[in-house]
């Protein structure tokens, strides 16, 4: 399994972030929904320097409602889509679906796809934005793991398909037979934009797996791999794990890849390499392993912590990496020239989190973790082999308790790009994938701005590569040795292409160029003449104005405006009326401006003074105690006088008049004795007339009462020991306290003590007895009430007297009996013994089955070599030619007998060899005992045998043998001593006449 893969890809940027793109393709596979091992669903998505606002959508179907969100720089959410699946997920197969995602951002962001997060089937997988989408694709597949059996729907593995544009044709060609097509058999489907299709084995069967299919279109497609729920057996155990990756095309491919061995049981890590182009070779560590043709695949063990892998062709890598059983799988990316120098991710739950890490010598003490150094230091790497010690690596653990689930992950390299790899997970599930760039280094460059005005100035800009050097050159002879140089009071004649060309150290020389066009300014003159009042572009009187505006280029235009003004015609009209008549239409005061035509075409003005002469309105606001008048009004109101003014209009009085009322209030208050309250000591009514704020009378009533302190005596006699009110000695004692009335109450206390009572009983009893519900010996002390209600202590001391325990061990012969006991088993008898307690008696008895000699069935075999044959472990042999070993070697085709005899019987058993042709053959059996006969376990008639690994492992698990010398056998030691008799099981790697294989079994070892 993986987690997040993040792709190397930022334009001018400080830091290269891994696997960062703005649009994401993914045809999401369908997982086994038995037990819910398919759900739930996500995208997660992560930010880097820039917000960006995400969006994930289904181009081909309509009825899905598209989903945003926005990051913050930095930042890390999620898509929960598991509500979704029955319309995500491609299924079934060979059927063309809408089932396609597309995840578009307006800044660059990292992608992936996770399934079953902190669930027994998790896998996550990695979207590689532009570096998945392509043309040509050959299909990687591990195929030594069957898909489980037990499961429905069947779990099963694929290959899904997604469309990035309309019209796409897809060809396939299945290595194996799938769902609806039979292998090796090409056919053709059409997609439109977000449509997908799933390729599906029709077999569970791990050599029925789909490695080596190839995949053609004639627009970008991108495609995910699958293999669900396999069984992990042949790594020691039951697990069931989904492995998975969104695959790249072949013009991603390269040569030289580096795999980090993972914590997966025996036989330990695989890769699954597969070639492009006949006559491709393939060496691991230095070692030339085999020549590929086109579509055909290896499979390489990495036993040691890490392996390089070198091919002649392009070729990919797929890596099968776990811990324990359980497992996951993810393309590798390139090593040639590729990396990151900035990547994050998030963490997705609470198992536990390894990074491995590549970095080429030189970067290993360079590296931050969230900023900080110390946490990956030089002394975690170790060199890769023959790497010729220019490749170094590291697996670091990052506990939980420092980086918690959720939190956000950033690895950067100061001075070094590097691979990252992760693997998170434990015995429930295991996520695994690379953080890398699966695309080369290159030159990318840009300018701001590319259509400059004259004058302006513009910033080249290439990406930020470690180690690299850059030269610019462009028009009029420009050059520059720095990476970002500036265009200063850009000219005309500066148009061009300027080329940038970047030389990375063990890499090459990058070229990329970026056109310049230097944009001219405009100059205008216009002569305009306006009326006085008026104004021409914004101006109103007579001059010489120059503007500058942007021109439809984009540039500055410069307009000279020379104006000229011709006057208006002015007269005045002074007039009054009274407020609500009217003159010339107008009934306010105010100078009113009315404009004509006059004879130069300009306006003529007439301004009228009016003045309107008001009524005359006065307003009186007023307010008044209760009881009082004013103007002979008592009541709040507002009331109006009309009178005749001075300037013969109308006055009009407005009296506002308001009443103020007198305050009322009751104030009930009461105190204690002793106490007073606004002078008063004793219980009554008390009546106050004060000035309030109004300015009117403010009575207050005060009901006041005084109440009373309360005294108690308290006579109490306690046990010895315990307390009462907080005393626990005899004695009189005083305390005040507040009463439920608020007031002191005082309580004298008359404090008496009564004393504890003291025994102690010794007591005996057998092992198994109880005495007052005690079982053990020892001393145990209780309290109970005694007459004067106080404390009884009673110390019990107790013996318990032990039972006797006799055991016998006894073997008889089937059909016997001993005690009365004919089959075996444990039996316990219990008598009395001499100190009255319990004597128990166990019988362990073994009955001894009568001899059964086993030679196996009848087997046709190669005899290039003497076939050693064992009946199994008795007491005594007889062979069919009065041989008495326990063991017989055979050298031709014939019948073999023995009779065997053990304390109980005698039997006898036969077995027939024929002649067969010659296959590896390994003995079952072997008798180390230095008689130069059959003293050595090996392959018993290897010919024509390379790549030849022969391991052997106890029944605790530990390797006690291995060789890759087909000619040497394992002798029976182990660290220097002789091995236990028993069976130990035997694993086999080969190559024979030119076909890779792995055959196991077990070896009885006996002396």
């Amino acid at each position: 399994m993986k987690k997040v893969v993040i792709i190397l890809f930022l334009f001018f940027a400080k830091c290269v972030y891994a696997q960062t793109d703005t649009a994401f393709w993914f045809a999401a596979p369908e997982i086994s929904s038995d037990f819910g091992y398919d759900r739930p669903i996500a995208i997660r998505v992560s930010s880097f320097q820039q917000a960006a606002i995400v969006t994930v959508s289904q181009p081909s179907n309509a009825s899905f409602v598209p989903v945003s969100i926005t990051l913050s720089p930095f930042s890390t959410q999620t898509f929960d889509l598991t509500s979704q699946i029955s319309n995500i997920e491609c299924s079934p197969g060979d059927v063309v679906q809408n089932r396609g995602l597309k995840i578009k951002a307006t800044n660059k962001i990292a992608a992936y796809y996770e399934v079953n997060v902190n669930g027994p089937n998790p896998e996550l997988f990695a979207l590689k934005g532009r570096n998945a989408l392509g043309l040509s694709f050959y299909i990687s597949s591990q195929n030594i793991l069957d898909n489980a059996s037990e499961y429905n729907p069947a779990a099963l593995s694929s290959f899904n398909l997604v469309a990035s544009e309309d019209n796409t044709i897809v060809t396939i060609t299945p290595s194996k037979n799938i769902i609806g097509h039979t292998a090796n058999v090409p056919f053709t489907i059409t997609l439109n934009k977000g449509e997908t299709y799933a390729a599906i084995a029709s077999s569970r069967l791990a050599n029925q797996h789909l490695d080596g299919s190839y995949v053609s279109s004639t627009k970008p497609i991108a495609i995910t791999l699958a293999d669900d729920l396999l069984n992990g057996g042949v790594f020691g155990s039951t697990c069931r794990d989904l492995a998975g990756d969104q695959t790249i095309p072949i013009s991603v491919l390269g040569s030289e890849y580096i795999a980090i061995k993972s914590n997966i049981n025996f036989p330990y890590d695989k890769l699954f390499v597969t070639a492009t182009q006949n006559g491709t070779t393939i060496t691991q560590d230095g070692t030339l392993i085999t020549t590929l043709n086109t579509g055909q695949s290896t499979m390489l063990t990495v036993n040691n912590p890490s392996s390089y892998i070198k091919s002649s062709l392009p070729v990919y890598a797929y890596q099968l990496a776990g811990a324990g059983c359980e497992v996951g799988a993810a393309i590798l990316p390139k090593i040639d020239c590729t990396g990151s120098n900035s990547v994050s991710v998030a963490r997705s739950s609470n198992e536990d989190l390894y990074i491995t890490l590549l970095v080429k010598n030189g970067g290993q003490g360079n590296f931050l973790v969230n900023n900080n150094v110390g946490i990956i230091t030089s002394a975690q790497f170790s060199v890769v082999p023959a790497t010729s010690s220019q490749w170094y690596f590291a697996r670091v653990f990052l506990p939980l308790s420092l980086y918690p689930n959720g939190s956000v992950i950033k690895v950067d390299n100061t001075t070094s790009l590097f691979q990252m790899g992760l693997l998170q997970g434990s015995s429930l599930g295991l996520s695994f994938g690379y953080f890398s760039d699966f695309n080369t280094v290159k030159a990318t460059v840009l300018a701001s701005p590319t259509q400059p005005c004259v004058g302006a100035n513009v910033s080249l800009s290439a990406e930020s590569i470690p180690s690299a050097t850059y030269t610019w050159t462009g028009p009029n002879g420009f050059s520059s040795s720095i990476q970002n140089p500036v265009l200063n009071n850009t000219t005309i004649t500066q148009s061009g292409y300027y080329v940038a060309t970047v030389t990375v150290p063990g890499c090459g020389i990058y070229k990329d160029s970026i056109n310049i066009t230097v944009l001219p300014k405009v100059f205008t003159t216009i002569n305009q003449s306006i009326c006085q009042g008026t104004t021409y572009a914004g101006y109103g009187t007579a001059g010489q104005y120059i503007d500058v505006f942007a021109a439809a280029n984009g540039c500055d235009s410069t307009r000279t405006l020379n104006l000229t003004i011709k006057p208006k015609s002015f007269y005045t009209i002074n007039q009054s009326i009274c407020q609500g008549q009217s003159f010339e239409g107008y009934t306010t005061s105010g100078t009113f401006l009315n404009t004509f035509v006059a004879a130069n075409g300009c306006d003529s003005v007439r301004t009228l003074n009016l003045i309107v002469k008001p009524k005359s309105l006065t307003t009186i606001t007023q307010s008044i105690c209760e009881g009082q008048s004013f103007e002979g009004y008592t009541i709040s109101g507002t009331y109006i006088n009309t009178f005749v003014a001075a300037n013969g209009c109308d006055s009009v009085r407005t009296l506002i008049l308001t009443v103020k009322p007198k305050a009322l209030r009751t104030i009930v208050q009461s105190i204690c004795q002793g106490q007073s309250f606004e002078g008063y000591t004793t219980s009554g009514t008390y009546v106050n007339t004060f000035l309030a704020a109004n300015g009117c009378d403010s009575v207050r009533t005060l009901i006041l009462t005084v109440k009373p302190k309360t005294f108690s005596t308290i006579n109490q006699a306690i046990c010895q020991g315990t307390t009462y009110a907080g005393y626990g000695t005899a004695g009189l004692y005083v305390d005040v306290f507040t009463g439920s009335n608020g007031c002191n109450s005082t309580r004298t206390l008359n404090l008496t003590i009564k004393p504890k009572s003291f025994k102690t009983i010794t007591q005996s009893i057998c092992q198994g007895q109880s005495f007052e519900g005690y079982t053990t010996s020892g001393t145990y002390t209780n309290t109970f009430v005694a007459a004067n209600g106080c404390d009884s202590v009673r110390t019990l001391i107790l013996t318990v007297k032990p039972k006797s325990f006799t055991t016998i061990t006894q073997s008889i012969c089937q059909g016997q009996s001993f005690e009365g006991y004919t089959t075996s088993g444990t039996y316990t008898n219990t008598f009395v013994a001499a100190n009255g307690c319990d004597s128990v008696r166990t019988i362990n008895l073994t009955v001894v089955k009568l001899p059964m000699p086993n030679l196996g069935p009848d087997t046709a075999v190669c005899f290039t070599n003497n076939i050693l044959i064992s009946p199994g472990i008795f007491d005594t042999y007889l062979w069919q030619d009065g041989s008495s070993l326990s063991t017989y070697l055979v050298s031709l085709a014939g019948a073999y007998s023995v009779k065997v005899t053990n304390t109980c019987g005698t039997a006898s058993d036969t077995i027939n060899f024929t002649n067969n042709s010659c296959e590896v053959f390994f003995p079952n059996v072997f008798t180390p005992n230095a008689d130069a006969k059959n003293d050595f376990f090996k392959i018993l008639n290897a010919t024509n045998l390379t790549n030849y690994n022969l391991t052997i492992y106890n029944r605790w698990g530990e390797k006690v043998f291995e060789t890759t010398n087909y000619s040497i056998g394992w002798n029976g030691m182990y660290k220097g001593k002789i091995s236990d008799i028993g069976a130990y099981v035997w694993y086999c790697n080969f190559k024979k006449e030119g076909v890779q294989k792995f055959i196991k079994g077990s070896v009885l070892l006996v002396r």
